[in-house]
């Protein structure tokens, strides 16, 4: 009644106490109304009726072999406290996999229907594990398995929070923290990677020759696809020597041939994605000139969207490298600034020329050359 007077004839929600045949109270919300009758005497009426948050029915789960009835033998078996037991039942739970934060655990009224416990006393020790953050009572949602202790702050750094990822993937291998620097040096470090470079531009040639020594400490060889003495049994002498060869996608085929009869993997890099993402942004608001040490690497560039507004300066034209506006950027090849006299304004830097998406296939051929150098000491 108070709580409707209070409402001011607005409807109010009201938590009350429906009683059972079998003697039990049960807690119900009420959303309700203030009325008055002929006579002038108040009156409300009921709008609706649902269970209370506390008592909202328990959800299933996905877990093979565990349902409610499983969950509730494990939340209430032993005796003494009702809220000790299931704080133990609750842990159990945790830690054997089958619940997590957030899952729906038992309402009061199937705890109380379980262990015969009146349903006060099961709300009294939820209440009691809620404030101890074991479980978390949500409006019409019920009782939650609770969010548990805050978990360790992540490296913020980019390097650090991959290498967190890179030990935590090792324990669950078994493999010590204090093993790693002797296994990364045995699996990295024994034997050089002989790795043969082919591409049909000095400015493919000189990014992928730098990109493979500078980042895997690879040995290098470069073979230039369109010069005159690249022929092709001269390409197959030369695999016969490698690990194996990287090249782009202008020469994947050609070097496929040849690569199979020596069996030398072939490893084909694609362009950086973000440098394409930069240049042709740049596109799309206007014009980009590249400068390159290849005007068939120009050709190249001119396939990117937006291409038909790519001006291509080669590096030695000194004229044209002189006239370009120092503070409009532009996109270069390593060959081509290794060339050019004077600093520019770049619109990305020349490395990564290529993408990381081919890394593990790198990091395999590493891998076995140093596995094979091992196998041959012993």
């Amino acid at each position: 009644g108070a709580a409707l007077e209070a409402a001011d004839g607005e409807p109010a929600r009201l938590t009350v106490a429906a009683g059972t045949r079998d003697g039990r109270e049960l807690p119900v919300l009420v959303d309700a109304a203030r009325l008055a009758d002929g006579a002038g005497d108040p009156r409300g009426i009921v709008l609706a009726l649902s269970p209370a948050a506390d008592d909202a029915p328990a959800a299933g789960f996905a877990r093979p072999g565990w349902n409610d009835a499983e969950m509730r033998r494990v939340l209430l078996q032993g005796g003494g406290d009702l809220a000790d037991r299931m704080r133990t039942g609750i842990a159990a739970g945790i830690f054997l996999g089958h619940l997590r934060p957030g899952d729906r655990l038992p309402s009061i009224r199937e705890v109380s229907r379980s262990t015969g416990e009146d349903h006060r006393c099961v709300s009294a020790a939820y209440r009691r594990l809620s404030g101890e953050g074991v479980v978390e009572v949500r409006n019409r949602h019920g009782v939650l398995v609770g969010a548990g202790p805050q978990a360790p702050e992540m490296p913020s750094s980019e390097t650090a929070a991959w290498l967190a990822g890179v030990i935590g993937q090792a324990a669950a291998l078994q493999v010590k923290v204090t093993q790693l620097p002797e296994l990364l040096r045995r699996w990295t470090a024994q034997a050089p990677v002989r790795c043969l470079c082919v591409d049909g531009t000095e400015d493919g040639l000189a990014s992928l020759a730098a990109e493979l020594n500078g980042q895997w400490g690879f040995d290098t060889q470069r073979v230039l696809a369109a010069a005159p003495d690249a022929r092709r049994d001269a390409l197959g002498a030369a695999l016969r020597e490698a690990d194996v060869v990287v090249t782009t996608p202008f020469h994947a085929h050609a070097v496929n041939a040849a690569a199979q009869a020596s069996g030398t993997p072939v490893v084909v890099l694609d362009a950086d994605p973000e440098l394409v993402t930069a240049a042709e942004a740049r596109l799309r608001a206007g014009s980009l000139t590249a400068v390159v040490a290849d005007a068939r690497y120009g050709d190249r560039l001119r396939c990117l969207a937006g291409g038909e507004r790519l001006r291509v300066v080669l590096a030695d034209d000194a004229d044209a490298v002189a006239a370009l506006d120092p503070s409009e950027p532009v996109l270069m090849t390593r060959a081509a600034q290794q060339r050019v006299g004077r600093s520019l304004r770049l619109l990305a830097p020349v490395s990564p020329a290529f993408s990381a998406a081919h890394a593990r296939e790198l990091a395999a051929v590493l891998i076995q050359r140093n596995l094979r150098a091992q196998r041959a000491l012993l």
